[in-house]
């Protein structure tokens, strides 16, 4: 299940998901006026890990920036409203790797929870290899603190970063080299790889996860992660979309993360699927050269396949 707060823990429990994919941790920032410390959010996540365990949980540190703006975070040096593009600007892990006091005070609190159950720890935005042996770098002395602090935590923690730019696509093969998993953020990838703004009027209607580009970089990037032996999973839009569930399946994607009202529609369909016809379905979608193709073809192929989920009677 994806999530933003605590307070949705009873609606993962309730649709079934095996555990939480992501934690969106900005909201924990976001609902307050100061600055959350590192015992404030160190019992926020404790809470999380213990109420699911042994469920993993997958907390994405502080991706802010663009259009997710904490006005007292940053330093009285920093002024990000004078960003001419913030989409491309000082935005999620950049912001957290400018901004080192926060990204340490979250790292300690994830670190100290992490004794309390499963957790998983994901970096959003990662662009190049060196970025990620920088956070690498901050989150290793977080440890070596914390060691010699004889504070407790789990030495293994498994550590993922979110593919959701183009470059890290590109350069995938060799990301996974130093990753547990990988977690595709489709709402980015789609923007930044078809240069679309969905909040922008003028193109918005351009905005398509279906389209074959989208696609070919989510079977890249599945295919790279699974030629290093890491798991390769999904937390955009795209994994609660039934149109697009079978597709993602087709791709080859190991885990599916999306709103918890989404899971049982998306757990029947896997109960009604079959591996082989998933792995055609994918192989023929990315022939299609645009978006409206894949859709039509699916507008034919799904009520065939799946009759009682996708028949003429289907709202």
């Amino acid at each position: 299940a994806n999530i933003e707060t605590a307070a949705e823990l009873d609606s993962v429990l309730k649709y079934g998901a095996e555990g939480v994919g992501l934690f969106r941790s900005e909201f924990d920032y976001f609902r307050q006026n100061a600055k959350p410390d590192e015992e404030m959010l160190f019992k926020s996540y404790r809470h999380l890990l213990a109420t699911l365990d042994p469920l993993p949980v997958t907390i994405r540190t502080l991706d802010v920036g663009g259009d997710k703006f904490v006005e007292q975070l940053h330093s009285g040096a920093l002024r990000l409203d004078l960003e001419r593009n913030p989409a491309l600007g000082l935005r999620s892990i950049r912001y957290t790797l400018h901004e080192q006091a926060v990204f340490i005070t979250q790292l300690r609190a994830m670190l100290r929870a992490s004794v309390h159950g499963r957790l998983r720890i994901l970096f959003p935005m990662i662009s190049s290899q060196g970025e990620f042996d920088r956070v690498m770098e901050i989150f290793n002395m977080v440890k070596d603190d914390l060691a010699r602090e004889a504070v407790d935590f789990a030495r293994e923690v498994e550590i993922g970063i979110m593919v959701e730019v183009p470059s890290a696509v590109v350069m995938a093969d060799i990301l996974a080299g130093g990753v547990d998993f990988f977690s595709i953020g489709t709402n980015d990838m789609i923007q930044y790889s078809l240069a679309i703004d969905r909040g922008n009027e003028y193109v918005a209607h351009m905005y398509e996860p279906l389209h074959p580009a989208v696609l070919r970089m989510i079977k890249q990037t599945v295919d790279a992660g699974h030629a290093r032996g890491i798991e390769v999973g999904i937390c955009g839009e795209m994994a609660g979309d039934v149109i697009a569930v079978p597709v993602l399946l087709g791709l080859g994607l190991d885990e599916l993360s999306m709103r918890p009202s989404a899971l049982p529609f998306v757990k029947r369909l896997l109960r009604h699927s079959n591996s082989r016809q998933l792995h055609d379905l994918g192989s023929r979608v990315l022939q299609c050269s645009d978006g409206p193709e894949v859709r039509s073809f699916l507008g034919a192929y799904l009520p065939q396949t799946y009759p009682e989920e996708f028949g003429l009677d289907h709202e």
